[in-house]
């Protein structure tokens, strides 16, 4: 399935996702030493399922569409995302296919370490990102859970 990215944010600046993600899959240090991997993506809905081929890929239902890179999804994670109390909760995982959906929320601290591993340079950025509600999944390609 394809997992699409913007090359820049809605404010003009470039997202590096491609960069990151490529260094976090195949060890490639083509960052600057203070940007960090991208290890995972929150989405909408409820799609995904840990085992699925992931092609991570710019430009998805247009003529400029380049896969850069394919993965596996190693873990899949519920996830909700409220942004007028800036919190985001998140359901254990279960065994296999099935999941609990019993959430919980994340602390500060958490919620900056997602920030960090979904591309964003801060917690900041990542609440300007998502400036509406999410119910959907965080879908990662290196194993990456919360909670």
């Amino acid at each position: 399935m394809i997992l699409g990215f913007k090359r820049k944010f809605p404010w003009g600046e470039p997202t590096l996702f491609k960069e990151k993600i490529n260094y976090c899959l195949d060890k490639v240090n083509t960052l600057d030493r203070a940007m960090f991997p991208k290890v995972h993506s929150i989405r909408k809905g409820n799609r995904w399922k840990p085992g699925m081929l992931i092609h991570l890929a710019y430009g998805q239902r247009t003529k400029q569409y380049k896969c850069f890179q394919l993965a596996t999804a190693k873990t899949v994670q519920a996830v909700r995302i409220y942004t007028d109390i800036k919190e985001v909760w998140v359901a254990k995982v279960g065994i296999g296919d099935s999941y609990i959906y019993d959430f919980n929320p994340l602390t500060k601290v958490q919620v900056e370490m997602l920030a960090i591993n979904d591309g964003f340079d801060s917690v900041d950025l990542f609440w300007k990102w998502f400036n509406v509600d999410v119910d959907g999944q965080i879908i990662s390609w290196v194993g990456k859970i919360y909670l």
